[in-house]
């Protein structure tokens, strides 16, 4: 995690703002993955505690590890915050490094922390604890199914026996073979699977209990229709056109071209693309909503997805002749979400 924060730091100190763009999903998904072993983590603290004795002390490793983790949740927060800004130009590059410098600071520390805990951890005598991750939205696309992956963890420092793992739903949901038991500090994976049969938005709950302990995650599963991705792909489209539109006014005031206008004439001609790419997916957005041929809707999407494509090659050479370069990149990106939910769309049912 400390490397990825430097190659960030290094990104903002040469102001490679389109670079930042592109990498820092990334760094966002990897937040998150931490996240959701910390709170592994801190349910085996909670193990230490109820180890100890009314006339002892809990251990400084287990309020070290609680704070390190406070902290660096809160740093991760302003960081996107401030990377956000960076990019926008609401910023400079001296406040961006700031919080960057904390970022690394407090993982640093979080890991140290870390460390102390988990040799306490492995010293400590507590009954299991249970602890369930894994995805909490579930998107399926409908006619198709969808398999989930989840991870049942034993946290605490004796084996579990005669463990159950249950799906609580009102829609059709199949469970994989039951696990039975779990060592100490080990792990098991069980799937889901998820039907698309009709458009709807649910909650399930997925529960691993046994007598020593139990947990549970609230999933919410989504099956998306052709119209539901089809607006999506309407909203999308819509916020390239914004996009697009701002670096049109910049290019008429003289940004963003070589200042005798083919830079605005350059930026018309990219939107003039996405509105056309717009109307043609609200089109077809209307007509699949009047139940029309769906292999005929299917070769229509297919050749958006193509006309995306081709805006995606002309904003790439534009940028290289000083189309704006952070807008540049902002476009591709959400393009690229563009094309992923329109084929998502051809996919699915009405």
């Amino acid at each position: 995690m400390t490397k990825d924060l430097e190659k960030l730091k290094r990104l903002i100190e040469k102001e490679d703002r389109s670079e930042i763009l592109r990498r820092f999903p990334e760094l966002s998904e990897e937040f998150s993955q931490r996240r959701r072993r910390e709170g592994v983590l801190m349910k085996a603290t909670n193990g230490i505690k109820s180890d100890v004795k009314l006339d002892e002390e809990v251990p400084v490793s287990v309020r070290n590890f609680r704070s390190a983790v406070s902290e660096v949740r809160s740093v991760r927060t302003r960081l996107r915050l401030s990377v956000s800004l960076f990019v926008g130009g609401g910023i400079d590059m001296d406040d961006a490094l700031s919080v960057v410098k904390s970022a690394i600071d407090a993982e640093e520390r979080f890991l140290d922390a870390s460390e102390d805990v988990l040799s306490d951890i492995e010293n400590a005598d507590f009954p299991a604890i249970l602890s369930i991750s894994g995805p909490e939205t579930v998107e399926v696309i409908k006619g198709t199914k969808k398999t989930a992956v989840y991870t049942i963890e034993n946290v605490g420092r004796r084996k579990t026996e005669n463990l159950k793992i249950e799906i609580d739903s009102d829609i059709d949901i199949s469970l994989s073979a039951g696990i039975g038991e779990l060592e100490r500090m080990s792990s098991a994976d069980v799937e889901i699977g998820v039907g698309g049969n009709e458009s709807t938005e649910s909650e399930v709950t997925l529960s691993a209990l046994s007598q020593e302990g139990f947990d549970r995650i609230r999933i919410r599963i989504q099956v998306k229709n052709k119209i539901d991705l089809l607006e999506r792909a309407t909203q999308q489209a819509e916020t390239i056109r914004r996009l697009t539109q701002r670096n049109v006014d910049d290019s008429s005031r003289g940004r963003g071209s070589s200042g005798n206008g083919r830079g605005g004439r350059r930026s018309e001609g990219i939107r003039n693309k996405i509105d056309n790419i717009l109307d043609r997916i609200e089109e077809i957005r209307d007509d699949a909503k009047e139940g029309r041929n769906e292999r005929s809707l299917n070769n229509r999407i297919d050749s958006i997805i193509n006309s995306v494509e081709a805006f995606k090659n002309q904003v790439t050479s534009q940028r290289e002749k000083k189309l704006d370069e952070v807008v540049a990149t902002r476009v591709l990106l959400r393009s690229e979400k563009l094309i992923e939910t329109l084929r998502k769309a051809r996919d699915a049912e009405i």
